[in-house]
């Protein structure tokens, strides 16, 4: 009797020990800051982004996202798990950018993506949406 307790116990042991040595996958969008290298809208060309520190992103694990807007800067909510993303309302400064700013553009993608997924051989995060998709790439 005692030798099946002890038996009992050891495979006890041993599945609490499997599960805390076994991490859950990563489901979350990495917390560093994300530059924008290229984006596609919808039916459109993609476009290449000559000076992707114009154009970041950062998502913090607290659920809110900040970004840069070239000349502006903003702020909103997130949430992000299994590869779905929703994003909030971004408040942000009114700056008036030069007319070749993408301002607009990127902040108008980054609101409308719904879904996101990291390259595995890159390591870009890819963030798409019915507008179009954006590429970026960690800083």
């Amino acid at each position: 009797m005692l030798s099946v307790a002890l038996a009992t116990l050891t495979l006890v042991a041993v599945a609490i020990a499997a599960q805390v040595s076994s991490p859950e996958p990563e489901t979350a969008i990495p917390t560093g800051v994300w530059e924008l290298v290229a984006f596609t809208e919808t039916n459109g060309a993609p476009v290449t982004i000559a000076d992707p520190s114009r154009y970041t992103v950062q998502f913090l694990p607290d659920g809110q996202a900040l970004a840069q807007l070239d000349c502006n800067q903003g702020r909103g909510g997130y949430t992000a798990a299994d590869g779905v993303l929703t994003m909030t309302p971004i408040a942000s400064t009114r700056m008036l950018c030069p007319p070749d700013s993408y301002d607009m553009t990127f902040q108008r993608l980054l609101l409308q993506a719904t879904s996101y997924a990291i390259d595995p051989e890159s390591g870009d995060l890819w963030l798409r949406g019915e507008a179009g998709e954006l590429q970026f790439h960690p800083v």
